[in-house]
């Protein structure tokens, strides 16, 4: 079975997702392509972050995480900025720290 580039990716990623790990030698073999062809796919898709290579196939990069993605501390931070803002003007202290945090964490 012969598939373009972008069937064959697709592919990939679904048997990543099913069984956790793929074989370049097998993936080459079920699509009717060189191993060579195999590992330009999987480099792409390495280089996207969809897939982790590991010597003679590749494994699904688990999404679990302990520390939020940049975007989300982003979010977060603005929130936090925010409230901070709304309440500098209830002390001197929080004033004084609003100040602080303002100069090492610009608002956006």
């Amino acid at each position: 079975m012969e598939l373009l580039s972008d069937e064959r990716k697709h592919k990939i990623l679904n048997l990543i997702d099913q069984h956790g790990k793929v074989s370049v030698r097998q993936l080459a073999l079920d699509f009717n392509v060189s191993t060579e062809t195999v590992r330009r796919d999987l480099d792409e898709l390495a280089t996207k972050n969809l897939l982790k290579k590991v010597y003679g196939g590749a494994l699904r990069i688990e999404t679990t995480r302990n520390e939020p993605t940049i975007m989300e501390r982003n979010i977060t931070n603005q929130v936090e900025k925010k409230g901070l803002e709304s309440k500098q003007h209830q002390s001197p202290k929080m004033a004084m720290l609003f100040l602080l945090m303002r100069g090492a964490l610009p608002c956006k």
